[in-house]
């Protein structure tokens, strides 16, 4: 068990890999934000949004951390919706820092869940926001790793979409991935100060949560 059993979690969920950022963006953006579960520290929060309720989650880095979170949140506490909020590095010179994109299919030079299936893997999510550029995610299993991957299709990288995405299709359960270009891949030069970073991040949150609780 990584999440309590008997939290309150709402059917959205939002969630983030850094515990600190979890706690900072209810504390800014939730009404009545209230821990639910902090089991080993990855804190869970739930409040409203306008009107609206709402949990933050923490996943850790990678895929086998997130798929444990993600799993729990989808089977233990009956959640409808994933959303993963995070910042990524970028291969595109096109896409300038502090760009917000959306996952339209994420690839994975291997998948965790089959092993026996050889050569890149993709997934896509069941649904989209448009709240960001449309983007190919490469999902990594390394964050430092100069190794060519042999394609030149690659839009940005994050260590958690493949994962989500698939767990989201194998729960037919809703599931997508909003990122914030926080530095570049091909110039170290171009990357995010700690407050530009802050700064972007809360505008994200603020631009899925608008999304997912627009009036219609």
């Amino acid at each position: 068990m990584h999440i309590d059993k008997q939290a309150k979690i709402a059917k959205t969920v939002l969630i983030a890999g850094d515990p600190k950022r979890t706690k900072w963006a209810a504390e800014k953006l939730l009404t009545n934000p209230v821990l639910v579960s902090d089991v080993r520290g990855a804190s869970v929060y739930t409040g409203t949004y306008n009107g609206h309720e709402v949990s933050f989650a923490t996943s850790g880095m990678g895929q086998p951390s997130i798929a444990i979170y993600a799993t729990e949140l989808f089977v233990d506490h009956n959640v409808e919706k994933i959303v993963r909020v995070g910042t990524t590095g970028t291969y595109n010179d096109d896409i300038e820092i502090g760009t917000v994109v959306e996952t339209y299919k994420a690839v994975s030079q291997n998948s965790i869940f089959e092993p026996e299936k050889n050569g890149w893997q993709e997934v896509e999510p069941k649904f989209t926001l448009g709240v960001g550029r449309p983007v190919l995610t490469h999902c990594g299993d390394l964050f430092y790793n100069d190794n060519d991957l042999g394609r030149t299709d690659l839009d940005v990288v994050d260590m958690e979409s493949y994962a989500l995405l698939y767990l989201g299709n194998k729960f037919n359960r809703q599931a997508h991935v909003v990122l914030t270009v926080s530095d570049s891949l091909n110039d170290s030069s171009k990357v995010m100060t700690a407050l530009e970073r802050e700064q972007a991040t809360l505008e994200m949150y603020k631009m899925v949560l608008d999304k997912l609780f627009e009036t219609k």
